[in-house]
């Protein structure tokens, strides 16, 4: 089993035994989202993708948060999975179950245009829409010089869990109200044309595969 290594930055005090620091298990939590929160002087939620060890964002030349971690050098950022809500007799014992990864790590800015393009197909993947990449029209070079593309290298990560159950006071138990849990996931509604397209145009296979997964 391959372990990132805890440290001052990444080890947990409290909540130590919901932490976990195993790469196959991170690398499932941050491919199952596609929004990260990303921490500098303020906190944004952007789109990511990941290559192997290193995380990529993507905007306009002029982005003032991407440019401020290229001159920073350093960055983080959060991806939370909220799972449930637990609803205790007691607003103090109603809590979340999640699962939740931090990655921290160095900045740089992509400038090869072949890692560029990768990059970017990875931002898109992350959808996980299978084939969508595909199916684009292609990127030229006048084009990516006009969007800005920085990598994180993984340097320091940790994950948070929690799946439990109510935990009422003992005292509690016996009052008449109603305590338990509400799972929650995201669900995807049926796609919607875009008034441009061209008449008669079918759905694609890949588009009607993801929905048909996600429409709970």
């Amino acid at each position: 089993m391959s372990e990132y290594g805890a440290s001052n930055l990444n080890k947990m005090n409290r909540g130590a035994d919901r932490t976990i620091y195993d790469k196959d298990k991170i690398n499932l939590i941050l491919d199952a989202g596609s929004v990260g929160y990303v921490n500098n002087t303020i906190c944004l939620p952007m789109s990511y993708g990941r290559i192997d060890n290193t995380l990529y964002l993507h905007g306009s030349l002029k982005n003032k948060m991407l440019c401020s971690l290229i001159e920073s050098k350093v960055m983080s950022i959060t991806v939370t999975h909220m799972d449930a809500l637990i609803l205790g007799r007691s607003g103090l014992y109603d809590s979340l179950n999640y699962h939740s990864v931090t990655v921290s790590g160095e900045v740089l800015k992509v400038e090869d245009v072949e890692l560029k393009k990768n990059a970017l197909k990875s931002i898109v993947d992350q959808e996980n829409i299978e084939g969508r990449w595909e199916e684009l029209c292609s990127i030229y070079e006048k084009e990516l010089n006009t969007i800005l593309v920085i990598g994180m290298t993984i340097d320091s990560i940790s994950v948070k869990t929690s799946d439990t159950e109510v935990e009422d006071v003992r005292a509690d138990l016996e009052l008449p109200i109603w305590a338990g849990i509400i799972p929650s996931e995201q669900k995807t509604e049926v796609s919607i044309h875009n008034d441009f397209l061209i008449e008669k145009m079918p759905i694609p296979d890949h588009i009607l595969q993801y929905y048909d997964v996600r429409k709970g």
